[in-house]
C-alpha cells in the first residue's frame, strides 16, 4: 500500500473505472491549464520567445510535479498509461479549445487597428503627442 491507500499501478477495473480515469483526466486538465496559465503570463509580460522558452522549461516540471502528487496520493495506471493519457488530454484540448482561436499563428504581424487610427506613428506626431501629455501634467 502507498500513501492514500492506492495500490501501486493497479490495473483499473471495470467497477469504479469510471472514477480512476476521471482522475487521471482531471490531473492532466489541470496540467494543461497549469500550461496554458504559463503561455497566458508570458506572453503579457515577456515576449512570445521568452514565453514560449518558460512554457518549454516549465511544462515539464509542472507535469513531473502533478504526476508526483498524482502517483502519491492515487497511482492507478503504470507511468506509461499515465504519460499516454496526459498527453492524449493535452493533445484533445489544444486541438479543440485552443487551435480554432490560435493568435499565435503569425505573432509578429500587428493586430489591425481600430477605425480612425493612424497607419503609421511618425516621429513628429509622436514628438507633438508627447508634447501634449507634458502640458497635462
Amino acid at each position: 500500500m502507498v500513501e492514500g491507500g492506492a495500490v501501486p499501478h493497479a490495473r483499473m477495473t471495470t467497477a469504479g473505472s469510471f472514477r480512476k480515469a476521471a482522475v487521471v483526466v482531471i490531473h492532466a486538465g489541470l496540467g494543461w491549464a497549469y500550461c496554458g496559465a504559463l503561455i497566458g503570463l508570458g506572453r503579457r509580460l515577456l515576449s512570445v520567445h521568452a514565453a514560449l522558452v518558460i512554457h518549454a522549461i516549465g511544462a515539464p516540471v509542472g507535469f513531473a510535479l502533478i504526476s508526483r502528487f498524482y502517483y502519491r496520493r492515487f497511482s492507478y495506471t503504470t507511468p506509461g498509461q499515465t504519460a499516454t493519457a496526459f498527453l492524449g488530454v493535452v493533445i484533445a484540448l489544444d486541438l479543440f479549445l485552443v487551435a480554432p482561436h490560435n493568435t499565435y499563428a503569425n505573432p509578429f504581424q500587428p493586430q489591425p487597428r481600430p477605425k480612425g487610427y493612424p497607419d503609421r506613428l511618425d516621429a513628429e506626431l509622436g514628438m507633438r503627442l508627447w508634447w501634449a501629455g507634458e502640458k497635462m501634467k
